[in-house]
This record gives C-alpha cells, structure tokens and sequence, in this order.
C-alpha cells in the first residue's frame, strides 16, 4: 500500500516574512488579517487599558503578536510623521505606545527609549489642540486688526470727536 504524502507548497516570492523589530520590513505596510487571536488579543488590550493591567502576551514565535501589537497601537502611522512638518501631521487616535526592545539592553536603555517614544506620541496628540488654538488665534487678531482699522479711520482723536 502507497502512502500519500503531502507536498509542501512552493514558496511565492511576492510572499514576505512576518513583521519583526529589527527593520527588515519596515518600508512595506503590515498587512493583517484580523483572525480570532487577534481579536483576542485586542481585547485583552483593552481589559488591560480599561482595568489598568499591565498584559503580557508571548507565545511561540511567528504567530503573529508583534503584527496585532503594531496593528492594535497604530505604531506603523507613527514612524511614517515627518517630525519636521509639525502643522501637517495629525496624530488623532494615537494612545498606545508600542515597544520592543532590542536583545542586548538595559533597563536605562529601555526607560529612556519607552520616555522618549511616549513624549513622540504625546506631541502628536498636542498638534490638533495647537492648531485649533493657533487658527482662534488668528482669527481674533485679524478681527481686532479690522477693530483698530475702523476706530482710526472715523474717529478725531485730537477733538475727541467721531468723524462721520
């Protein structure tokens, strides 16, 4: 008797590794497909966020928790900001810091690196505040502005008199 034997399919090559934080697929989006672990996983962020938990998840490697982590804080937005176009950027919806450090670390290394990627998203999440508070600003100016045109235009300052 003859045994069948499963073929292994062949590996596409517009098929593309898992996500990882050492940069390797960085310039790609992530594509993700929202599975029930996902939605596990979202869930227990928002248990977490909601009860004030801090959550560990681990598991085996290439399941996919650093692809929901990222998809779940909205990182991948995040490194796309030009830092130098302050006015252009919008960080609405951003309140989730994602973090991984690196194999060889310190617990200095990782505080100053989760202070630093917290005080980013902070920033972020000033800049549509700042350009509210920029364009009433404007606005009242100009309206003052338009106020002193016309009180210097129809009064007589030197009589105390207004001109009609």
């Amino acid at each position: 008797m003859r045994r069948h034997q499963p073929q292994a399919s062949p590996q596409h090559s517009d098929q593309h590794p898992p996500s990882s934080d050492t940069g390797t697929n960085s310039a790609r989006p992530a594509a993700l497909v929202e599975t029930l672990e996902h939605r596990r996983f979202a869930e227990f962020c928002d248990a977490c966020r909601r009860y004030g938990y801090i959550g560990l998840c681990y598991g085996a490697p290439g399941v996919g928790k650093t692809l929901s982590a990222r998809h779940y804080s909205g990182w991948d937005k995040v490194g796309r900001i030009n830092y130098f176009q302050i006015a252009t950027c919008d960080g609405s919806g951003l309140d989730t810091v994602f973090y991984t450090p690196s194999v060889v670390n310190t617990p200095r290394t990782i505080d100053t690196d989760i202070h630093r990627s917290r005080a980013n998203l902070k920033e972020l999440a000033k800049r549509p505040l700042q350009r509210e508070r920029t364009e009433r600003l404007d606005l009242i100016r100009r309206r003052d502005q338009e106020h002193q045109r016309k009180a210097f235009a129809t009064c007589d300052w030197l009589n105390g008199e207004t001109i009609a």
